[in-house]
C-alpha cells in the first residue's frame, strides 16, 4: 500500500490508499498534501475544490505528483530541458494517439467520463453561483447605510 505521493514519472493510473480512509478521500488527502506551503487565494481555493469534485482518484493523484515533481525538480535546480513527450514528438501526434487510445477503450467509458465530469461542473457552477451571491450580499449589507447603524 502506497501512502506517499508519486514522484516519478507514470505510466499507468496511479492508486494510493491511506489506512483509515476509502480511495477518492485518499486521493483528496494526496491532492490537499501536495500543494502544501502554497499561498491559495480565494480563487484558487475554488479551483482546488472543483478539481476535488470533477476529478476521479487516479487523475488527482497524477495531478498531485506533478505538483510534487515540480517541487522536487525546483528544489534541486533541475528544470526540464527535453519536451515532456521526447524530442520530435509533438503535442498533436500525442492528442491523436490518446484520441486512438481511447476509441480502443470503447466509446462508452469516454461517454460515462464525460457524464461525470458534466455533472461535477454542475455542482461547481452552482457553488460558484452561491459564493458570488454572498459575496453580493455581504456588500450590499455593507453599503447599506441602515444596516451599519
Amino acid at each position: 500500500m502506497t501512502t506517499t505521493i508519486p514522484t516519478s514519472p507514470l505510466d499507468s493510473a496511479p492508486c494510493v490508499e491511506l489506512p483509515g480512509l476509502d480511495s477518492i478521500a485518499s486521493a483528496r488527502a494526496v491532492w490537499r498534501h501536495a500543494l502544501r506551503g502554497l499561498p491559495l487565494g480565494a480563487y484558487d481555493t475554488l479551483m482546488v475544490a472543483w478539481a476535488e469534485d470533477l476529478m476521479d482518484q487516479p487523475t488527482l493523484i497524477a495531478f498531485a505528483s506533478l505538483i510534487e515533481r515540480a517541487r522536487i525538480a525546483g528544489a534541486q535546480g533541475t528544470p526540464s530541458s527535453s519536451p515532456p513527450h521526447g524530442p520530435g514528438v509533438s503535442d498533436l501526434e500525442v492528442y491523436h494517439e490518446r484520441v486512438k487510445e481511447l476509441r480502443g477503450k470503447g466509446l462508452d467509458a469516454v461517454t460515462a467520463r464525460l457524464r461525470a465530469m458534466d455533472e461535477a461542473r454542475q455542482r461547481i457552477d452552482e457553488r460558484e453561483q452561491a459564493w458570488h451571491g454572498a459575496q453580493a450580499a455581504a456588500e450590499a449589507t455593507r453599503d447599506d447605510p441602515e444596516v451599519s447603524r
